[in-house]
């Protein structure tokens, strides 16, 4: 497979190398934006040489981001006149060409009886539907500002977050999140601590891909969320200061400037943030297995975190068809959790009998960076280029944990134990290393074909040393049974062909990936090794309609894989509370999933909607699984399940009936059954699960504009147990100031306080409901300060290496 590859990636460079060698011809380039800023594709630019009007020098059609080129043009003054469906058609110029130009960007008006292509929303705040993704502008949502990555995941449709701050999509956490397109070792530890450290003001837009096409790693049984940070698009010298300040100890902060001159861009930011949010937890179990008792366990905390986060990008265009960038950063992370956890046992009559409260501070130190390089040449056809990507990102952090726990007084026929006293010392490392090449070639007018090799390199390794305090001995001694250390690398080796294109009103995308993975998880205390090699292939099929100018249907199959993480793996139990362990399985064995979706999109003349059907099969499926002992230690690990089948249906709606109202409702609802029954006591479960999310905004004057979310969810089934709903209601307002340049906003997260984790769980010999809640009403208000006056400019158009910038549109 991959000799075949390589030789289709020769023939692209062979093909390619005469365009390279050739000298440049006159041309001129520029970009078509709509209101929003979003790039306008398959639209029409005719260039005319002044004086003359009626016979057309050049023309050209944009790409998917709007981007257009005009060869073999003389020098001299030009007019343009631009074209595209749903908005007004333009004159624009004179512009001068006297040697290759880039031209200033074009700015469309909509048409008011019109779909605006396929954008769904006017404001950026919602999505513009793609061949293989849906985008959605969040620059603007008010409901996150002043937050987190995690706070403006959670407002896009199809994505919810759960009190824990798990990510999930269409109610399964089996998510890959990408930062740019790449993979980064920030989300590598812990992913839901690292995206609460990613602000929410230095994100663009989030894409949403459900079926990923072969070009896309196959990583993630839901799908894939790519995060699109920020980018200069001004001349000049520009920036923005964004200030917030919340309730109960909340402080956030950023500074970003850019300066773009000539060639080339650069883009500089920093931000700041100390929180403090408040924990609780609760768990009632009856422990069956031998003797009948029962445990009532109440926790108290909070969490306090501090990060400071810097990064720099720059892209400079060597030549017209030649771009060159490169982005670093760098994160500080301290991070404190502090528990008060109270034991309570009793007999079968309900009686105490035992008490005992643990009181746990555990404090981790981190740091993380990645660089990345990125070089592409565009070639003179459409839809022709050429990449190379390079990115190395590593995360270094150290744990440390301080338990005390004792003995408490029930009644006086119990004595006290001495106190016991544990403290653990956890140093992390993980990184990641990916190269990339790829190339597409166009073939005719309406087709085209891509190829590419990629490597991706992980490596982890956690040391975990644990003391306890003896009192017969007076000093701290090493817990042999405990201390453990673990390093897993993982290579993946890929391969990919993709044929896309379009024959008459049908598009078409066939495609196959090809990965070997070799793994190796070493579990250095035991002095346990165990290999994992498999070789997979990954075919994609999508199929696209169009049934008019603002209606198309779409059909999409595609396979992907789960890939067991560290966590997962580590046979020894982390004991940050000893009666509720968790425990790795380093045997499992990757998932693998086989997913089919069926997607219409119907634009009005008011809105829009949009309705998928999908269905997923899963076999060797990875699910958490839980065993009691007759003493009451509950311990979590994980195997691999028989299959689940997942069914479901998403419906999204944006409505505008006013100018200055605007809603979406976005609806997901799904049936799933878990096969287990080759587990102990050969389980099966099944469920419904979904969730409705509604959002309502409003222009209250020229200047204030006011937004309401309300989220309901249902959160779905587990082997063992079921997920009690859940809901929550937000509010935000912000109000413009100092001519627009500023602005003063203000927001209340979950007004009601009802957004809590719930589950109610049952296996061999206990049944269990534990409840878990993170503080989550907080009032935020923020100011805004947008300085300088750079004009935004048309920029070349970056691929990220998965690809996420084209999306394998028709």
């Amino acid at each position: 497979m991959f000799r075949y590859v390589l030789l289709l990636l020769v023939l692209l460079i062979s093909n390619l190398h005469p365009a390279l060698s050739q000298t440049e011809k006159l041309q001129a380039s520029g970009r078509l934006l709509d209101p929003t800023g979003q790039g306008v594709s398959f639209s029409t630019v005719i260039a005319f040489l002044l004086p003359d009007t009626l016979k057309p020098a050049g023309g050209a059609s944009t790409d998917d981001g709007g981007n257009f080129k005009i060869d073999g043009l003389k020098p001299g003054q030009y007019k343009l006149k631009v074209s595209a469906l749903g908005f007004k058609t333009r004159w624009v110029g004179p512009f001068d060409l006297q040697k290759n130009s880039v031209w200033p960007v074009i700015k469309l008006e909509s048409k008011a009886n019109t779909l605006k292509d396929v954008t769904v929303a006017e404001d950026k705040v919602y999505m513009q539907q793609q061949i293989d993704k849906k985008v959605f502008a969040v620059d603007r949502d008010l409901n996150s500002q002043g937050g987190t990555a995690t706070d403006v995941l959670g407002n896009v449709p199809g994505v919810t977050v759960d009190p824990d701050r798990a990510v999930s999509l269409r109610g399964n956490t089996g998510v890959t999140i990408l930062i740019d397109g790449k993979p980064s070792a920030l989300l590598g530890s812990s992913r839901q601590a690292m995206l609460d450290q990613l602000p929410a003001n230095e994100i663009e837009s989030i894409e949403v891909i459900t079926n990923p096409s072969a070009k896309y790693d196959p990583d993630g049984m839901a799908g894939i969320i790519n995060i699109v940070m920020k980018k200069n698009r001004q001349a000049g010298m520009n920036g923005n200061l964004q200030l917030n300040v919340g309730s109960n100890d909340k402080y956030t902060g950023s500074l970003s400037l850019g300066i773009r001159k000539g060639k080339s861009s650069t883009l500089f930011s920093y931000s700041a943030q100390e929180q403090i949010h408040y924990l609780r937890y609760r768990l009632n179990r009856t422990n069956s297995l031998d003797t009948l008792f029962y445990l009532r366990q109440q926790s108290n905390g909070f969490n306090r975190n501090k990060t400071h986060s810097f990064r720099l990008s720059t892209e400079y265009n060597l030549s017209p068809s030649q771009t060159l960038s490169a982005t670093g950063g760098f994160n500080t992370r301290d991070d404190m959790t502090y528990w008060d956890i109270d034991y309570r046992f009793l007999d079968s009559t309900t009686s105490p009998f035992s008490r005992s409260e643990r009181v746990t501070g555990a404090t981790r130190l981190g740091y993380n960076w990645d660089a990345a390089v990125s070089w592409k040449w565009t070639g003179k056809k459409p839809k022709q280029s050429f990449s190379a990507d390079l990115n190395y990102s590593q995360n270094n952090s150290v744990d440390w944990l301080d338990a005390r726990q004792d003995l408490v007084r029930v009644s006086d026929n119990f004595s006290l134990s001495p106190l016991q006293a544990q403290r653990t010392n956890t140093p992390r490392s993980s990184s990641i290393f990916t190269a990339l090449i790829e190339g597409s070639q166009p073939i005719g007018k309406n087709n085209r074909i891509e190829a590419g090799l990629k490597l991706i390199r992980r490596s982890m390794d956690n040391d975990f040393r644990s003391e306890s305090f003896r009192h017969s001995s007076v000093n701290w001694e090493n817990d042999p049974g405990l201390t453990n250390r673990l390093q897993y690398v993982e290579d993946v080796w890929s391969a990919y062909g993709l044929v896309t294109g379009s024959l008459g009103k049908f598009g078409y995308s066939l495609g196959l990936r090809a990965e070997q993975t070799n793994a190796e998880t070493r579990q250095i205390t035991l002095g346990m090794n165990v290999p994992l090699r498999y070789f997979s292939l990954f075919p994609s099929l999508a199929i696209q309609r169009k049934l008019g100018e603002r209606e198309e249907i779409a059909f999409n199959l595609s396979r992907r894989i789960t890939r067991p993480s560290v966590e997962n793996l580590n046979p020894f139990p982390e004991y940050t509370d000893p009666l509720n362990l968790m425990v790795g399985n380093p045997y499992l064995r990757p998932e693998f999933i086989q997913a089919a979706e069926l997607s219409y999109l119907k634009g009005l003349k008011k809105g829009s909607f949009n309705i998928n059907v999908y269905y997923r099969y899963q076999y060797d499926i990875i699910s958490r699984f839980r065993t009691n002992t007759t003493d009451g230690v509950s311990t979590m690990t994980f195997l691999n399940l028989n299959n689940a089948h997942t069914a479901g249906a998403e419906f999204t709606m944006s409505w505008d009936p006013l100018k200055w109202f605007r809603n979406v409702v976005n609806a997901n609802y799904f049936y799933q059954r878990l096969d287990g029954r080759n587990l102990e006591g050969a389980m099966t479960n099944s469920s419904y699960g979904g969730f409705i999310r509604y959002t309502g905004s409003f222009k209250i004057g020229p200047r204030t504009e006011a937004q309401l979310l309300y989220n309901t969810m249902i959160m779905g089934v587990l082997l063992q147990g079921t997920l009690q709903p859940m809901q929550s209601f937000d509010l935000a307002i912000r109000h413009d100031i100092m001519k627009g340049k500023a602005s003063l906003s203000l927001r209340l997260n979950d007004v009601f306080d009802q957004r809590e984790f719930q589950v109610d769980a049952q296996g061999v010999g206990f049944e269990l409901m534990f409840n878990r809640k993170r503080e989550s009403r907080i009032l935020m208000a923020g100011f805004t300060w947008r300085f300088g006056r750079g004009k935004e400019v048309s920029a070349p158009k970056k691929r990220p290496d998965s690809g996420m910038d084209e999306g394998g549109g028709y």
